[in-house]
């Protein structure tokens, strides 16, 4: 699993053209399971990778980046934007 930061072509005279894509590699276990929605919290690596096109599969996975943030008196807060991601893995369509 990783998010996508960019994609890019490589191209030399007389050879084909090949597609790679700038990721951030998500660590495959899990941290926790959100409270409220019952679906896992995931982590970033803090190093990018180069993947080639048959790195890639065609499984759509949807992830929300978070920030984590304890409660003055206990518990926690997740916020838009951070490191964290918590995976949906319910169907999600778009009309």
């Amino acid at each position: 699993m990783g998010r996508v930061n960019g994609i890019f072509l490589h191209c030399l005279p007389q050879n084909p053209k090949r597609i790679f894509f700038y990721i951030t590699p998500i660590r495959t276990e899990s941290l926790a399971m959100d409270g409220v929605l019952g679906l896992p919290v995931y982590e970033a690596n803090q190093c990018n990778k180069i993947i080639g096109l048959p790195g890639i599969t065609g499984v759509k996975l949807y992830m929300i980046a978070v920030s984590v943030v304890d409660r003055v008196g206990g518990g926690m807060d997740m916020r838009l934007g951070g490191d964290r991601l918590i995976h949906c893995t319910w169907d999600v369509e778009f009309f």
